[in-house]
């Protein structure tokens, strides 16, 4: 049987494939610190709401918003940076298609103007031959 700490480690890593955020560091252990802070935090309906409930809420957001925009900034970036590599690797591809049907186009037109040539020397030659003969 897996430990919590295995079993955690995988959900966190399917999560991060599922959003294809692979390359992404995530410290569980700052994930349930986080989640704690926000359990705590939770006016529970059992016990009076606390005097200050919107200080608690903008500390809990600001918390939140602190712990959680590194990690977003650099999932936008890794993001970022394989769509452009992503995007490079299709531009090199494509220009190397056109480069090889461009080269295919100019093998065929050669071919067909060397064998024009040769029906017209053909042509030419029987020309002058009757020229000749009359």
């Amino acid at each position: 049987m897996k430990s919590q700490d295995e079993t955690l480690e995988d959900w966190c890593r399917a999560l991060l494939q599922a959003l294809e955020l692979d390359d992404v560091e995530i410290d569980v252990n700052e994930v349930l610190a986080l989640a704690g802070v926000a359990a705590h935090s939770v006016v529970r309906p059992a016990a009076p709401p606390a005097p200050d409930s919107a200080a608690l809420e903008a500390r809990i957001s600001a918390e939140v918003a602190k712990r959680l925009e590194p990690t977003i900034a650099a999932a936008v970036a890794a993001s970022e940076a394989r769509q452009a590599q992503r995007a490079a690797q299709l531009v090199a591809e494509t220009e190397k298609r056109l480069d090889f049907d461009r080269r295919a186009d100019r093998a065929a037109f050669e071919e067909t103007l060397s064998v024009l040539q040769k029906k017209f020397n053909v042509l030419y030659l029987a020309s002058a031959e009757l020229g000749v003969r009359r």
